[in-house]
């Protein structure tokens, strides 16, 4: 399920399926990423780099094969392993997409 904002959505995709999305509206993509640097200092200074890439991806897997669906966890997650250069963003089986909600307006030449 994509969840829309009054901007659009941010689409995030494993192993060529839809995982999950965030709202653009309320929070813009600057927000997102300040989430996500926030999570990752909490973890640094009580666990290793290593172990956190680790655990990031054993959660992101036990999600994908059913354990329990969390929209906001799965996002973050990835937006983490993007920032840890683990996923690429523009990958071609995960990454992540920016939806806006409106088209641009064209403008006539002259």
């Amino acid at each position: 399920m994509i969840i829309q904002g009054k901007n659009g959505s941010v689409v995030f995709w494993f192993r060529n399926k839809i995982v999950g999305s965030l709202p653009l509206g309320n929070h813009t993509m600057e927000d997102y990423y300040g989430h996500r640097d926030k999570l990752l200092r909490e973890a640094l200074e009580d666990v290793k780099l290593k172990y956190i890439k680790v655990l990031m991806w054993k959660g992101l897997h036990a999600l994908m094969d059913g354990v329990k669906e969390d929209n906001n966890f799965i996002c973050m997650t990835i937006l983490c392993l993007i920032k840890l250069k683990q996923i690429d963003p523009d990958g071609v089986e995960e990454g992540i997409l920016i939806c806006p909600r409106k088209k641009p307006r064209r403008i006539a030449s002259q």
